[in-house]
Order: structure tokens, then C-alpha cells, then sequence
């Protein structure tokens, strides 16, 4: 049994790799074979087809990383120049889990590539995104001290995340990743003002 859950891991993990550089309709199953050492056999034991697995990749490696499961505990209380150093947007984190757990150097470009095959190929894809984005504002709404106490900040940080995740599902540039510098004289002027 757990031979089976690695051959379907390695699977998706590999043929998620491939989708860092290369797009869905140009990775071949026999790539795939080469890149996990299996056979197609194993690929379609486990998938009836390509489309089957694409949308097992993105549901298990992109959005599980994309959406907000639980705020770290050690954010609640930190001040507006600590939040925003530690929080990190969806997009953000798809990424650095693309670097730390695939060691993919260009781990931005990677996750503009996904988004684009994603948006061509995975069911409504920019609602759940969305949906994701709204219930992420609301969770941090309802749980960080700082926003809760400051109508103003979280406007401030709704406007913040809605204009990053928004650059990457419509990008002009590969530096939609630079939101938050861009934003920070911004974030420290507004926490200068309320005393911060």
C-alpha cells in the first residue's frame, strides 16, 4: 500500500517539475516515464489520462500551497512592519515551496508558468483562486489583533493582497513577486502615522 502512495507521489512531484518550465501540452507521457523511471503502466494506474493527472497536480501541489489553512500563531500579535515581513501572499508561498521542496532557482517564473497552464486547463480556475484570495482576507480579518483593531489597515492589506495576487493572474512582467517591496514605504508610512 504505502509502495503505491510513493509511485503516485513521485508521479506528481516529477511531472509537477516539468510543469515549471515546460507547458502541459508539450510534456509527453514519455517524459513523464524518464522522469520517474516508470513505465506508462504505472502513470495510468493511477490516472485514466493527462487531464486527470494535471488537475491532480494542481489540486495537490499548487492550491493545497496556495490557500490559507491556519495563521501561524506567532503573527496574531506582532506589530504592522512584523506582519508584513512574515506574511506571505498565496503566490508567495507556492513559491518558496518550489524552491525549498523542488529546488527550482527561478521559482517565480515557475509558478507564472503554472498559473498560465492552470488558467488554460483547470476548471475555474480563477474563482477558486479568488474564493481562496476572499476567504484569506477574511480569516486574517477576523484573527490578526492588529487588523481587527484597525478598520484602516485592513483596507490597507486587502488592497495589498487583491493588487499582488491580481498582477500574477494578469502579468505584464516577471516582478509581480516585487508587490511587497513596492508596497512596504507605504505599510511604513501608515504604521509611522498610527504610532508604530
Amino acid at each position: 500500500m504505502q509502495k503505491k502512495k510513493d509511485t503516485r507521489e513521485l508521479i506528481l512531484s516529477r511531472t509537477y517539475k516539468l510543469l515549471f518550465t515546460y507547458s502541459w501540452e508539450a510534456i509527453t507521457i514519455e517524459q513523464i516515464e524518464n522522469s520517474i523511471g516508470k513505465t506508462r503502466g504505472a502513470i495510468f494506474y493511477f490516472f485514466r489520462n493527462k487531464v486527470e493527472l494535471f488537475n491532480a497536480i494542481i489540486e495537490e501541489r499548487f492550491l493545497c500551497k496556495f490557500k490559507y489553512s491556519e495563521i501561524d500563531a506567532t503573527i496574531l500579535g506582532l506589530s504592522i512592519k512584523g506582519f508584513f515581513d512574515q506574511y506571505h501572499i498565496p503566490f508567495e508561498r507556492v513559491s518558496i515551496d518550489i524552491a525549498e521542496n523542488y529546488g527550482q532557482e527561478d521559482s517565480n517564473s515557475a509558478v507564472v508558468n503554472i498559473i498560465t497552464q492552470a488558467r488554460r486547463l483547470y476548471p475555474n480556475f480563477d474563482i477558486i483562486i479568488e474564493s481562496y484570495i476572499k476567504e484569506e482576507i477574511q480569516h486574517i480579518a477576523n484573527h490578526v489583533l492588529i487588523m481587527k483593531d484597525n478598520p484602516r489597515l485592513m483596507i490597507l492589506f486587502k488592497t495589498y493582497i487583491q493588487l499582488a495576487c491580481g498582477a500574477l493572474l494578469f502579468p505584464s512582467n516577471f516582478y509581480v513577486f516585487d508587490a511587497k517591496k513596492q508596497l512596504q514605504s507605504y505599510i511604513n508610512g501608515f504604521a509611522f502615522l498610527i504610532g508604530e
